[in-house]
């Protein structure tokens, strides 16, 4: 009994030096170089965060923030002296390295939660500023990367974590594995994909490809071709101005103002688009699912509907070719573009637009 009894206490000392609160350390530093001659800087950070931002100066400022948590303060500077931020120019790149001492106790790369206030551990923030149109190519494996205001190419990837950018002057490739890509106000062609989170992006100049596995699409105020896929998740569009192409295997796609040519596939799920201004020759299917297509009054088109299973609606009006239970043909406002609808397992309607959104 008396065994048993110690061997209680004894598991009830280790679990209050377990949850006993680590010592908190934070060390900075900050270094400057040049940007003439500069073309690209590379940063690797595998754990923390990037933040970048655009600049007015002549200077590459680069300051690393050391964030730690130790088993006493000699633990912590430690840790903090161990982890080293290596700085190179290799011809006109200038390469940012992390890197990190071995911590092997209660740590898992994947599953590491900072906020968890008896974790042992090191991250770092790396803040730089970046002027003119220096390219940026950034990479995190467990932490986020944020981007405001920089004018040059850049290419941003998280492993596990959000990438968010806004105000980019030039073209961007934006990648998550495991979080969300965001941004707003992009000044060129944007590639933007996530395996497993949401694509949320709004005001992009130039031509859009957006592709997710496992995560909704959410994109508006589009100026250039628009391309995008999705495995699972919904897809929802805004104000699309040269036209798009899209495929989801299973969810629903939303488009509402939509300028030129759709053609537009969806395996399992509905498909609702609204045209604006003048249509482009479209091609909207479902395999399972409704489709509903929404014209302006003054709207000019060729239509022909086509229907395996499920019913043919027009609310609008409609000069007929070619009519019959499962296919209906005609002009809309004189002709213009065409349209072509399939849908093998749902209903088809035709209406007239309204104001929605997304």
């Amino acid at each position: 009994m008396k065994r048993v009894l110690s061997m209680a206490v004894g598991l009830m000392v280790l679990g209050a030096a377990s949850a006993r609160a680590l010592e908190p350390y934070q060390e900075e530093s900050q270094k400057s170089y040049a940007a003439s001659g500069l073309t690209a800087v590379s940063l690797d950070n595998s754990r923390g965060r990037i933040e970048l931002a655009g600049s007015q100066g002549d200077q590459v400022v680069i300051q690393a923030i050391k964030i730690v948590r130790g088993r006493n303060a000699q633990d912590a500077r430690d840790l903090a002296s161990s982890t080293r931020v290596e700085i190179a120019r290799e011809g006109s790149r200038l390469a940012v390295r992390v890197v990190y001492p071995q911590i092997t106790e209660n740590w898992n790369f994947w599953s590491f939660d900072w906020n968890d206030q008896n974790h042992r551990g090191v991250r770092v923030r790396l803040i730089v500023q970046l002027p003119g149109s220096i390219e940026a190519q950034a990479r995190v494996a467990s932490g986020e990367i944020v981007s405001r205001a920089v004018q040059g190419r850049q290419t941003l990837s998280s492993t596990s974590g959000d990438v968010r950018v806004e105000d980019a002057g030039g073209p961007v490739d934006l990648r998550s594995t495991s979080g969300n890509v965001t941004g707003r106000g992009l000044g060129g062609d944007a590639v933007l994909q996530s395996v497993s989170g949401d694509v949320r992006v709004t005001q992009i100049k130039g031509k859009v490809d957006a592709r997710t596995t496992s995560g909704d699409i959410r994109l508006s105020e589009i100026d250039g071709p628009l391309t995008l896929s999705s495995v699972s998740g919904d897809v929802g569009l805004r104000v699309v101005r040269q036209g798009l192409r899209a495929g989801t295997t299973c969810g629903d796609l939303l488009a509402r103002d939509v300028t030129g040519s759709c053609v537009a596939s969806v395996s399992s799920g509905d498909v609702d688009v609204q045209f604006a201004g003048l249509i482009g020759d479209s091609e909207v299917s479902s395999a399972s699912g409704d489709v509903v297509i929404r014209l302006a009054p003054d709207a000019r088109c060729e239509l022909e509907l086509r229907t395996g299973s499920g019913s043919i609606n027009m609310r609008v009006p409609l000069k007929v070719r070619t009519v019959s239970r499962h296919i209906v043909a005609g002009t809309v406002g004189g002709g213009g573009g065409s349209i072509k609808v399939r849908t093998s397992s749902g209903e088809v309607i035709v209406a007239a637009s309204e104001g929605a959104n997304p």
